[in-house]
């Protein structure tokens, strides 16, 4: 297996186990892109769904990746992360193709969708937990912010690609077709990456369920030790309830509130592929000019002002413009804030505890986060979306401030991404 020379400014790309990683990430989030579009749009113009509903799927999905990710951690540093990385793929498919069969056999239900998204989420867990552990392992430790901003990076070319194709065939074919489609580039990625060697485990003294229940614990201890990480995960927690509700909502302010059509509305969306791809570029500059932690409070205040313009779009003109400055200033704050987290968490930690720690991260962030769906889904019903985006603009403030106050209480003596 080849791997970069750190002393060669050899690029990663040209790395073939890496390339092609990086080429299965682009087909994973591409089809992550289209389904998350297809899937709420399915529930909302066939099953009539309100928020409450678009918030529980959204609950559930983010309950199953939260629970499966201490499991899914603890066997990406158990065996073969490649592995672990088409079973994932493998999982998400079938959940995938099951929906779309299902709405062609008029079989259609919100029990079938909330299973559909309890599948995936677990799905999901698998595939993170094993693509982050099998990144580090091709890929030298000190290029940690490189690898995963070229990794983040490819939401940027799925949000170019993915919302837009999805909009339009959802219009022109329906949500089944564009399901088909994210099964279809699913199985193409797990047949790209199978041609990497697979990478064995770093640790092979399993112990059945006692040896689960201690690397869990390791984990938990090896994250919450270190004050910085402590704080990010806590940081990590608060924003994906945000998160999770804004996911919650926004499929009904275009639908509803915007009255945009399906195809205009994936337009809209592709918009955020620019907000992706400026931090994917610009993360490792932006780090040693003004540290990570720094960066990291800026992500968290961006989100807040986009959803803040979001709640002024019935006050202003132009609010499909307005939606999209929004939406592109969304997924700037989002790529920002998880290539820094997660290159921090590889930067603090040992080659052997990566799985764990990242997983113990996720249990607790995912497990957290649909306290969002579940809480501002039905707040939206009840008070209207804007005014639920409002208030989710002001926590969300509150929160950067809280960061920045902590930050400046207790300055470190260097950003461990900084050099």
């Amino acid at each position: 297996m080849s791997t970069p020379d750190p002393s060669s400014p050899k690029r990663l790309l040209a790395d073939a186990p890496f390339r092609r990683l990086w080429t299965s990430y682009v087909l994973c989030e591409m089809s992550a892109r289209i389904a998350a579009l297809a899937v709420p749009l399915l529930a909302i113009l066939r099953l009539g769904a309100g928020a409450s509903a678009t918030g529980l799927m959204i609950g559930l999905n983010a309950v199953a990746f939260g629970l499966s990710s201490l499991v899914a951690g603890v066997l990406a540093d158990r065996v073969s992360p490649r592995r672990l990385l088409n079973a994932g793929q493998a999982v998400i498919a079938v959940s995938t193709l099951s929906v779309a069969l299902a709405e062609r056999c008029g079989l259609l239900s919100f029990g079938l969708l909330y299973a559909s998204q309890l599948v995936s989420g677990f799905g999901t867990a698998v595939l993170v937990a094993a693509g982050q552990v099998y990144a580090a392992r091709i890929t030298p430790h000190d290029r940690a912010v490189e690898v995963f901003s070229h990794l983040r990076g490819v939401d940027s070319i799925a949000n170019l690609v993915g919302p837009g194709l999805a909009g339009w065939m959802v219009g022109a074919f329906g949500a089944p077709a564009a399901l088909v489609t994210t099964a279809a580039c699913l199985l193409a990625a797990m047949l790209i990456v199978r041609a990497n060697p697979p990478v064995e485990p770093l640790r092979r003294n399993a112990r059945g369920l006692q040896g689960v229940v201690e690397d869990v614990r390791d984990g938990w201890f090896a994250l919450w030790r270190e004050p910085w990480l402590r704080v990010l995960t806590l940081t990590g927690v608060a924003l994906f309830i945000l998160l999770k509700g804004h996911m919650a909502l926004y499929a009904l302010l275009a639908t509803r509130t915007l009255g945009l059509s399906p195809a205009l509305f994936g337009t809209v969306m592709m918009v955020g592929g620019v907000g992706a791809l400026l931090p994917a570029l610009t993360a490792k500059s932006l780090v040693r000019r003004f540290g990570d932690r720094s960066m990291i409070v800026v992500a968290v205040a961006a989100i807040a002002i986009a959803w803040a313009a979001v709640a002024a779009i019935g006050f202003l003109p132009a609010h499909v413009l307005l939606f999209a400055g929004a939406i592109l200033l969304i997924d700037f704050g989002t790529t920002l804030f998880n290539i820094l987290c997660v290159s921090s968490r590889q930067a603090a930690a040992r080659p052997e505890m990566l799985g764990r720690i990242s997983s113990f991260y996720r249990f607790v962030v995912g497990t957290a986060g649909p306290i969002g769906g579940f809480v501002f889904g039905p707040l939206a019903e009840r008070t209207g979306t804007l005014p639920t985006y409002a208030l989710m603009s002001g926590l969300c403030l509150a929160l950067a401030l809280s960061l920045a106050a902590w930050l400046r209480a207790r300055p470190e003596p260097a950003d461990l991404l900084a050099h």
